[in-house]
Order: C-alpha cells, then structure tokens, then sequence
C-alpha cells in the first residue's frame, strides 16, 4: 500500500568529495513548484528520514538565491518566514536556516567571506530547494560535476520507495534499494 495521507517527495542522499557530511536534497522529482505548505511537509519528510539513519537533530537549510529575504524573490520570504515559524513552533527536530545560498550552506569560507554569521554553514546535513528544477539541476550537476556518489528515495509513503533517474548508474539503483531497506527497517513510521 501506497498512500498513507502524509505527502510524497522525494530525497536524493549525495556524498560529495569534498563535503564531510552526507548530504540530503529535497524534492527533486515530484512536488515541482511546492507551497508553504507542502514545504513544510517537505521539511518533516526530511527530518524523518535523516533520523531513522541515524540523524539525532539534522542540520537543514532552505536555499535560495541569495540570503536576504527580497519581495522579487517570493522563495526568499517564504524561507524566511517557514524559518521564523519553525523557531516558534518546530516543524520537525531539526535545526533550520533560511533563506540561504548554496555556497554558505556548504562553505565556511564562504559564510566569512560574505559576513553571514552562521555557525551551520559547511555542516549542513539537508538542503530543502525552492523548486524542482533547481533541485534536480542541483543533484545532476553534483553528481555530473562533483562525482558524487547517490541513492534517491520516495518518502511520505507507508514505505519507502527506491526510485532513480532513467540516465543513472546501476549502482545508484543499488544504494537506492539499500537505502530504502534500511529505513523500513529502522523506522516505525514506515511499518504496515
């Protein structure tokens, strides 16, 4: 059985090179342009996943193009004000931060450079995109570009489902269908 009344989404899980931490990526394949709402679900989705392997209080970051909320750039507002909310009543346990760019949710460096006091940046454990698109682009070009090993997961569901990209390697669908084994596994939310 499939539904379970919690929305789906989907989790690419990466190890990059060069980032210490896996690093999870929601949603990429199926909520295309998500609603405060569903971004919120979104996060929980997340969060759930990150601690049934093991996360005890995930470190996550809503990206965005820049980190100043901008009325142009509704993504910004949103992140803005779903990170306000959450301070106030925690979606999920979890640490959240946005709005945020990508180069200060993986790079100190880039968090002094820029004098954004934040003491998460380049220890992240999930970026929540805006959109589909950007997270999509963002899991291909890591994997394309930054040789980053990865398993994708459909959540929200009573189990979790392996699910991957027509143009990813067979090992991909392994980690996949690993990944997926241990969550059924650890996590009582997914027992039928």
């Amino acid at each position: 059985m499939i539904a379970s009344g919690r929305l789906l989404s989907h989790i690419t899980l990466l190890k990059l090179p060069e980032y210490k931490r896996i690093l999870a990526v929601s949603d990429v394949t199926v909520v295309v342009e998500p609603n405060m709402t569903q971004r919120k679900k979104i996060i929980q989705n997340m969060v759930n996943t990150l601690k049934a392997l093991g996360y005890e209080h995930p470190n996550i970051a809503m990206m965005t193009l820049v980190e100043k909320p901008s009325f142009h750039m509704k993504d910004t507002v949103e992140a803005q004000t779903i990170a306000k909310e959450h301070r106030e009543h925690p979606i999920a346990d979890c640490e959240l931060v946005g709005p945020i760019a990508y180069d200060l949710i993986i790079s100190k460096e880039a968090a002094r450079l820029k004098n954004f006091d934040c003491d998460l940046c380049g220890e992240f454990d999930g970026i929540i995109t805006p959109n589909l698109l950007t997270g999509n682009t963002l899991v291909k070009a890591m994997q394309i570009h930054g040789h980053a090993s990865s398993c994708g997961i459909l959540v929200g569901a009573n189990i979790p489902i392996a699910i991957t990209s027509r143009s990813d390697p067979q090992e991909q669908s392994y980690l996949s269908l690993a990944a997926c084994a241990a969550l059924q596994k650890t996590s009582v939310e997914w027992k039928l």
